[in-house]
């Protein structure tokens, strides 16, 4: 098994190397960043909203050229969920060169952590902090440049250990497991002896490009292929059945509206959580769609029985890859499985764009309907790491047992 740079793993990783995850600096910094050290690095909070915004050029080319791929964490979607799904203490720590690449230019970004702080954690009175990870996010790898990665981290790391910050716990939860960010992080924290424990791993489906549509369709099974069909063939006798991509210059908000109003239609609607039970979601929805779209990386697909929207579906691309962000289907059509007809509809799309080589599910684990379909797995793991301040390691050592009581008393709780 070999590991693709963006810390996917499967068997085609060799087939999409992505020019931005080269280790290579950017075009613009003629200085050889590789190796720099920690001491030539500086970390720091930024909080306010005016701030961020001025960081979008370099945070932009933070992203082109990190470790792991994170929409999430890029400016086009982290500013919106800043504005509008900010809830608690969250501050985003900045890690930046001392010296600039150029007389002319700015401080190197070299890593971007959106953190939540918390003055507790799991009944124990540490300070801690972990990276924030709201409704909407489906991914926490931080970005980091990759050919800084470990003195980047480091300077992270010695930050939030220092007498100011206080911190004595570092939480990374839903990272990737595999790929440059797991080595970088692994490899500085053994030989640093930094103390960490893993306390999950998960798995979700994964899609990735083959040579030709027919081929990824070809390793599906023979029985669920034939049905798919049969199901997409059977819907098309009764009536027209239509596919309807976003395209440049439509409206990105008129599309949003159309997604939060269709999904509100659905099982989310009834329990009350659709995007459309929160001012705050669709607010962050239509901002978000409103970036992407303005730089060709919103892919809408809605499919029509005679005019009629019976299945959306959102992702949101970056680069050479994407991360499905929601699918949603209308209830009275259920008995044609149409979102299952959306995702063999969407694969054709992935193919047909002219540089998607692999898309994140954004799913659950064990999915019942994505993992039969998208064969390949991503790795994602969650671990904390005790900083170099008094009493952290007797934290960590703390957790598994704090974890359990608490469950157990959750637990009591519940049959009471």
């Amino acid at each position: 098994m070999q590991f693709a740079p963006d810390g996917l793993s499967h068997p085609y990783a060799t087939t999409f190397v992505a020019r931005h995850l080269a280790d290579a600096p950017p075009k613009t910094a003629s200085k050889n960043w590789h190796d720099l050290p920690s001491e030539e690095l500086q970390c720091e909070w930024v909080d306010d909203l005016s701030q961020l915004r001025q960081l979008v050029p370099l945070w932009k080319r933070l992203a082109e050229c990190c470790l792991c791929p994170n929409v999430f964490y890029e400016p086009q979607l982290l500013l919106p969920a800043w504005e509008h799904l900010r809830t608690g203490k969250v501050r985003i720590a900045v890690v930046r060169s001392i010296q600039r690449a150029s007389t002319t230019e700015e401080p190197v970004l070299c890593g971007l952590f959106p953190l939540e702080i918390n003055s507790v954690g799991l009944g124990l009175p540490f300070r801690s902090a972990k990276l924030w990870q709201h409704v909407h996010c489906f991914l926490n790898t931080p970005l980091v440049r990759s050919d800084v990665a470990n003195s980047t981290i480091e300077a992270l790391l010695q930050f939030l250990s220092s007498d100011e910050e206080r911190i004595q716990l570092l939480h990374l939860n839903n990272v990737s497991a595999e790929g440059p960010f797991q080595d970088a992080l692994i490899d500085l924290l053994q030989s640093e002896k930094w103390k960490y424990q893993v306390k999950q791993v998960t798995r979700r489906a994964l899609f990735v490009r083959r040579s030709e549509t027919d081929q990824f369709f070809s390793e599906w099974p023979r029985k669920r292929r034939h049905e798919i069909n049969r199901l997409e063939r059977r819907l098309a006798e009764q009536g027209n059945l239509e596919v309807e991509e976003f395209h440049v210059g439509d409206d990105p908000l008129a599309w949003a509206e159309k997604f939060i109003e269709f999904e509100s239609l659905g099982w989310k609607g009834n329990v009350g959580t659709s995007i459309s039970a929160s001012p705050q979601q669709s607010a962050f929805l239509r901002s978000a769609a409103s970036e992407l779209a303005s730089e060709n990386r919103l892919m809408g697909l809605t499919l029509s029985f005679n005019g009629e929207p019976i299945a959306m579906k959102l992702n949101f691309l970056t680069h050479d890859g994407g991360f499905a962000f929601k699918i949603a289907f209308h209830p009275d059509w259920a008995k044609h499985s149409p979102g299952t007809i959306m995702e063999k509809l969407n694969v054709v799309k992935l193919h047909e764009h002219p540089r998607l080589r692999w898309m994140d599910s954004c799913a659950a684990p064990n999915h019942p309907m994505i993992d039969a379909l998208w064969p390949e797995r991503r790795t994602l793991q969650s671990l904390t790491i005790a900083m170099h301040r008094p009493f952290a390691q007797s934290a960590l050592a703390m957790l598994p047992l704090a974890k359990y009581a608490r469950d157990t008393i959750r637990g009591l709780w519940q049959r009471a």
